[in-house]
């Protein structure tokens, strides 16, 4: 964050201030005897500049020292007078930077005062977090800390036993006393903020309605996820007076945020990297998703060994083994290949960042009329308690009391539907999103349960009573408990239509072929001119909506693995377009383990069923149709600057890890036959995908193939089904 430097420059000569510089100063032995304060301190670089500090006693400026050493140095300053009694310090951090992977930090290890040595992080010392005026506001205030990331005052009171001694070396300093404590304001607590007072302003200018809309019905019930996902003070004026706020208003949303903060004790991010709920916290190294995909496969061993292994599957003990470690997948720990959306994109910081695959809600949903009172109030009642009911009493109002915002104006007025159900599922999904950060930061883990997240919805009070016969994610029939909310899967699938335009719109700039830009497709589907130009003008509509889909699949696949309670729609029950997406963009090992993952929870998961768990079947649907299980070549737009090295890795580490997926299906099918869960079949159903698996054996041409042949024609004949091979 750059920031104003907003300091009084003290009018001194050389010989009462040693230069502040990064260099460390020799003090001379004849330096006069006011008395002298030592600022150890080190730094990280960013924008070629180190962290400035300023130092203040008493009002009385010491300028500003740029610290430019990654190890802790002495930064020396003489006192201009002799200190009183007591004395005011303040040590203020001005220039704090984070920007394109770089960050600036100040770390301070310890000011020394006439020989006392006082730690940053002592007793009755506080930093009053902010910039210019706003670090001595009292507002955001912490305990002392040596590593200050963010702009912001050290500050603390400094009493001596008596008067200031000669400078150190030349006779000893008397005992000194530690510094008087400062007692802070009354700590923030997520309890109290709620009725603060600026935390209430910071509410009004939130629900305040706005040519765009009202915040509120972009993000979510306030502004928690600024806090959280780390936006800069300076990105919230900047984007404040872009969405028509006041000066006045913009600080009051800069100040609210850092109560937040404050009150939920955050930690610093960086909001041009934080993905929610990216899987193990983090994206997999990789310039290409080729690269990243191999990295998955090594990821994969860490938690898979058995499928991941050069040794074959051989048993049903194995095969067990391979079906417990996909049960035992956790997101929160296992990292894959492909980025989760970020929280807010900003074509400001990068063209990259001009998409619409972020969190954020494009267009407003705002309450009706007749029931913004009701919306309010529903609001209100969350944010004073953010229980997991209460939330979900505020998510399944969503279809009631708010309606889509009134901007679309579609060329083919028949496209307007689809801009509307676009932005309800990415709103609903910034509620969920959102509620997702705060219960993680207030330390529960409760809102999100196992392996299908939202499962207690339809079994366990209060939930089953009070949430039943819901729309999941707003559609007419698809209502819990038999489906649960996942609009995160819904935005990808939404995709795939609610970005071609009607026949009405057919032939026109936007709507000719696949070169089409996004920013002309949306003009055609209405989209309002602030969407138009938030999006990178030379980004191809098509290639948009595939980083769209794909991204927002696999967060839906977070919350059901199994795919079964999403939707009534076949496609999404066998993940039909995540895999063509998977396949399209070179994941290929990313989607076996999506084929696995979905066949084993769908069967073994009770929760991933409303009734019965269905037996393991062995119908692969879309993974291996269209001999997509049969990798022959790379399609990504980047694949051709991928080394042939890699490529073959890749291609390898696929070929043996779907080896022994194919291998473990067979036994667990085998085992559903021989305990009669699956009747003998023959050639009457879909189930038996026999020859599909020795296609892939035929390809893959992996060690020990006699007994891969001999296990495929054993269970072929238990579910008598003839084989032509």
């Amino acid at each position: 964050m750059l920031t104003p430097l907003f300091f009084r420059t003290a009018l001194i000569t050389s010989a009462l201030l040693l230069a502040n510089t990064a260099s460390p100063q020799t003090i001379p032995a004849k330096a006069p005897s006011r008395g002298i304060v030592i600022v150890k301190a080190s730094g990280t670089l960013a924008a070629n500049l180190g962290p400035k500090f300023e130092l203040r006693i008493n009002g009385d400026s010491y300028g500003l020292t740029e610290v430019r050493s990654t190890t802790v140095r002495d930064y020396r300053f003489v006192l201009h007078t002799p200190l009183p009694a007591t004395a005011k310090f303040e040590l203020i951090y001005r220039n704090d930077y984070e920007r394109d992977g770089q960050k600036r930090s100040l770390f301070i290890d310890s000011i020394t005062i006439n020989g006392a040595s006082i730690s940053a992080t002592a007793q009755g010392v506080i930093f009053d977090r902010g910039s210019g005026a706003q670090a001595f506001d009292n507002l955001d205030v912490q305990p002392g800390q040596s590593t200050l990331t963010s702009n912001g005052a050290l500050r603390f009171t400094y009493a001596a036993k008596a008067a200031v001694p000669p400078i150190v070396g030349v006779t000893p300093p008397p005992a000194v006393t530690p510094p008087t404590p400062v007692t802070p304001p009354v700590a923030l607590t997520p309890t109290s903020l709620f009725n603060h007072a600026d935390y209430r302003a910071g509410l009004a200018m939130w629900r305040a309605p706005r040519t765009k809309g009202a915040c509120m019905s972009c993000h979510g019930p306030d502004f928690f996820d600024l806090a959280r996902t780390g936006a800069l003070d300076v990105d919230l004026r900047r984007r404040a007076l872009n969405d028509g706020t006041s000066n006045a208003e913009a600080q009051t949303l800069v100040t609210a945020v850092g109560l937040v903060r404050a009150a939920y004790k955050l930690p610093a991010e960086n909001p041009r990297q934080f993905r929610p709920l990216q899987p193990g916290g983090a994206l997999l190294a990789g310039s290409s998703n080729i690269e990243r995909d191999l990295a998955f496969a090594n990821e994969l061993a860490r938690f898979m060994p058995t499928l991941t292994s050069a040794t074959r599957i051989d048993s049903l003990s194995a095969a067990k083994r391979a079906r417990d470690e996909f049960l035992a997948i956790d997101f929160a720990q296992l990292k894959i290949g492909i980025p989760f959306p970020l929280w807010s994109a900003d074509r400001f910081h990068d063209a990259r960042e001009g998409t619409l695959n972020d969190w954020v809600a494009d267009l407003s949903r705002e309450p009706k009329p007749d029931q913004k009172a009701a919306w309010i109030a529903l609001q209100d009642t969350y944010l004073a308690d953010p229980s997991d009911v209460n939330f979900w009493r505020l998510y399944f109002a969503v279809g009631d009391l708010t309606q889509a915002a009134t901007g679309i104006n579609p060329t083919d007025p028949s496209d307007r539907v689809k801009a509307e159900r676009f932005t309800e599922l990415k709103f609903r999904s910034a509620l969920i999103g959102q509620h997702a950060l705060r219960t993680a930061a207030l330390g529960r883990n409760d809102f999100m349960r196992g392996q299908v997240p939202f499962s207690y919805l339809a079994t366990q009070e209060p939930w089953r009573t009070t949430f039943a016969n819901k729309p999941a994610t707003g559609v007419s029939g698809e209502s819990t408990p038999k489906f649960l909310p996942n609009p995160m899967w819904e935005v990808g699938d939404t995709t795939r239509k609610g970005f071609e335009t009607g026949a009405g719109a057919k032939g026109q700039l936007g709507s000719i072929g696949s070169a089409d830009l996004m920013v002309d497709r949306l003009r055609l589907l209405g989209y309002p001119q602030f969407v138009l130009e938030s999006v990178d003008p030379t980004v191809k509509a098509d290639a948009q909506s595939a980083d769209l889909r794909l991204a927002w699949f696999m967060v839906g696949v977070r919350f059901d693995p199994s795919l079964q309670r999403i939707s009534q729609s076949n496609s999404t029950l066998v993940g039909e377009y995540l895999q063509t997406d998977l396949s399209s963009q070179d994941y290929f090992i990313h989607r076996v383990f999506q084929e696995g993952l979905r066949e084993v929870t769908r069967s073994y998961r009770p929760e991933a069923s409303l009734g019965t768990s269905p037996a393991f079947n062995l119908y692969f649907a879309y993974f291996s149709m269209y001999n997509r299980h049969l990798p022959s070549r790379w399609n990504s737009a980047d694949n051709a600057s991928v080394p042939t090295d890699i490529k073959n890795r890749q291609l390898a580490a696929y070929k043996r890890i779907t080896a022994n997926f194919f291998r473990m299906c067979l036994y667990l099918h085998e085992e559903a036959l021989d305990s009669g869960k699956i009747a003998p079949y023959g050639t009457s159903t879909k189930d038996g995908a026999y020859q599909n698996i020795q296609d892939f054996f035929n390809y893959a041409d992996q060690p020990e193939r006699n007994a891969d042949d001999a296990l495929l024609r054993r269970v072929a004949a238990k579910s008598n089904t003839p084989l032509s091979f």
